[in-house]
């Protein structure tokens, strides 16, 4: 914190990286670092970042992992087998060219993904990179294509490496293109998962489509709830996704929804809750808004008063929770028209 103060950016990171390090069970050290360090570049690999990024990952339920998305990105690409393996051509692609489905249809080696900080970090975080999604893409045709094909990985190297990128397709809302040929592999694949025992099968059909939508969900929970591989997958895509869908209808509405523009608004947000954010620190929360001076400047005078805040528009609650965490004596008003997102 002292060093931070002192505009010693590189040495806070590296101190925070350390603490975490030495005290991977105090939350606050966590925190620290995503608050210091989330949006900083690293210019190359370090075992300390490695060690610090995958203990934050791993408590992903009690952090905003989205704060480290820089941090993480820019490791991962600095990861000399990373690197090796697709990082050296990713730095250097533009968005959408040609040449980059080229090298992406051409990769042989994923020995790379199957680690903590790669595997951690695609379930956890959203990357807004074109180029990056061009890669998640193309991961996910692997695993389709070598479904058929068997070559390439295990049934466990499957189920691993399709779960994580099964949990960044639901956070995007399975904005990934598909091709017709995946199209019609994944036709089989579904009609086969109906009646499957294989892990793999079922976390590689939630990478294309979410499981909550299918016919036989209760079958998929039931055979699977508990299977170490793919527990992640079936808790996030068909038990909180049902309770999300009984919350939703429990709510009350205050008043009608009658133009047109504003039906159409609630049935997008009804289907696409956003923002899919997974978790919020208080704590964070309130240090971060105290480390900017312009925001106790502006809002400070509403700590420690019963000031009535009013969110419009408030989506899946984010903004509400951060303001309660700021000002816990106010008290909040959120709306919205979508009875999912406020569910959410």
């Amino acid at each position: 914190t002292v060093a931070a103060g002192q505009g010693r950016s590189g040495a806070a990171v590296t101190y925070s990286m350390m603490a975490v390090c030495a005290a991977p069970e105090t939350l606050h050290y966590k925190e620290q670092l995503l608050q210091i360090g989330g949006e900083n570049q690293v210019s190359g690999y370090h075992a300390l970042a490695e060690q610090a990024i995958t203990v934050c990952l791993k408590s992903a339920k009690h952090l905003d992992c989205s704060m480290m998305r820089t941090l993480w990105v820019t490791h991962l690409i600095s990861t000399p087998d990373f690197y090796a393996a697709y990082g050296h051509a990713m730095v250097k692609m533009h968005p959408l060219d040609p040449n980059n489905k080229n090298f992406f249809e051409s990769i042989t080696d994923f020995k790379p993904l199957f680690t903590p900080v790669f595997l951690l970090g695609i379930s956890n975080i959203v990357v807004y990179s074109l180029v990056f999604e061009e890669f998640i893409t193309h991961l996910r045709r692997h695993l389709l294509l070598d479904w058929q094909q068997n070559k390439r990985f295990t049934p466990e190297e499957r189920a691993t490496l399709a779960a994580a990128l099964s949990h960044y397709a639901l956070h995007t809302d399975y904005i990934l293109n598909t091709t017709a040929e995946e199209e019609n592999i994944l036709s089989r694949l579904q009609e086969g998962c109906m009646e499957t025992t294989n892990a793999g099968e079922v976390a590689l059909l939630a990478c294309y489509k979410p499981l909550y939508i299918l016919d036989f969900k209760e079958h998929l929970e039931k055979s699977f709830q508990g299977n170490p591989l793919i527990t992640g997958v079936i808790e996030a895509q068909i038990t909180k996704a049902d309770a999300l869908q009984k919350i939703s209808s429990k709510i009350t509405a205050l008043t009608t929804v009658g133009d047109d523009v504003s039906l159409q608004v609630r049935e997008q947000y009804e289907t696409f809750p956003y923002p899919r954010w997974l978790s919020l620190s208080p704590n964070a929360i309130r240090e971060g808004w105290e480390r900017t001076g312009r925001n106790v400047e502006i809002e400070g005078a509403l700590r420690g008063k019963k000031a009535k805040i009013l969110i419009a528009g408030c989506g899946t609650g984010k903004q509400a929770i951060t303001y309660a965490s700021i000002f816990p004596d106010a008290e909040i008003l959120a709306v919205d028209l979508s009875c999912t997102s406020l569910a959410y």
